[in-house]
């Protein structure tokens, strides 16, 4: 018998319940690692007790407020990426959430894992009452001809699936800078690189902060002790790994939660610093979102 995992895992920051959304993974060579040699990498991941070739692991996010309104943090693969992933609605569905009750969407970046999940394989909206929230700059990266026509036959239809999603929400589309509040108490930091307008949000609610640093880590047992290492997704690697130092600097400095789409579920935990490397502290896994029983 083949069991599939269904993957939430709920954290209280002040008043606002945030959770994780596990969407799959896909696999891919360890070439996609931009940097060290292939051998390295692979070394580096074995060392780890991480799978050969590497695995990476997509999440997003559903943001429960204290009125009762409800936000998503992306949206997952959709049927962009086979069969194991795409499982974010499942997950959302098993805490009780019904597609209807989400009014926001904010999206760190347009790439297929993390948009096409807001639509259904018909192409109409998935979150048929959500507003969608993006940088101005990504969002016109996506929909430039000009950029299309420049991408390779593969990267082609990464701008169909793109487009088709931010289509679906045209009519409730909004777009939001650098330093701006995406919406109320979460506030916008741009990370380009990975994408020209790859964006990460701190959520602060009371005395608490958050990071979701969206795609500054795409492969955890490599690049905390070797942040310099890129992903072939990068689409300017160098600008890349100057905003995974500033995010790294950031939350080592403030010893701020952080939580990461492509991190190991369930994503949360700290960034200690370590000279030009960081170690990852996991946060300990709990059985409620406020915190152990007693």
């Amino acid at each position: 018998m083949i069991r599939t995992n269904v993957g939430t895992y709920s954290r209280q920051v002040g008043d606002v319940t945030v959770t994780a959304l596990l969407d799959g993974q896909f696999e891919g060579p360890a070439s996609l690692i931009l940097g060290p040699h292939e051998k390295q990498s692979e070394d580096w991941l074995r060392e780890t007790s991480r799978h050969v070739p590497p695995r990476f692991s997509v999440s997003c996010f559903v943001l429960e407020f204290a009125d009762g309104s409800k936000a998503l943090l992306d949206g997952g693969c959709g049927h962009a990426l086979g069969p194991v992933a795409g499982l974010a609605p499942k997950a959302l569905t098993s805490l009780g959430v019904k597609p209807e009750e989400i009014g926001m969407i904010l999206v760190s970046h347009a790439h297929p894992d993390h948009v096409v999940g807001l639509i259904e394989t018909d192409g109409s909206a998935r979150y048929q009452n959500a507003e969608l929230a993006i940088t101005e700059v990504e969002h016109a990266y996506w929909m430039s001809d000009a950029h299309r026509d420049a991408a390779s036959d593969i990267d082609k239809p990464f701008f169909d699936g793109v487009r088709a999603a931010l289509n679906a929400y045209a009519a409730k589309t909004r777009h939001f800078r650098d330093g701006q509040e995406a919406m109320l108490g979460i506030e916008a930091v741009f990370l380009p690189g990975h994408t020209p307008g790859h964006t990460g949000f701190i959520l602060r609610s009371g005395s608490e902060a958050l990071f979701l640093w969206a795609d500054v880590v795409h492969v955890p047992g490599i690049q905390y002790a070797h942040p310099e290492a890129a992903i072939a997704f990068d689409v300017n690697p160098a600008a890349a790994r100057e905003s995974r130092k500033r995010a790294f600097d950031r939350a080592s400095a403030d010893k701020m939660l952080v939580a990461g789409i492509h991190h190991d579920f369930p994503l949360f935990g700290h960034l200690r610093a370590h000279g030009r490397a960081f170690a990852w502290d996991a946060e300990v896994w709990s059985p409620m979102a406020t915190g152990l029983v007693v």
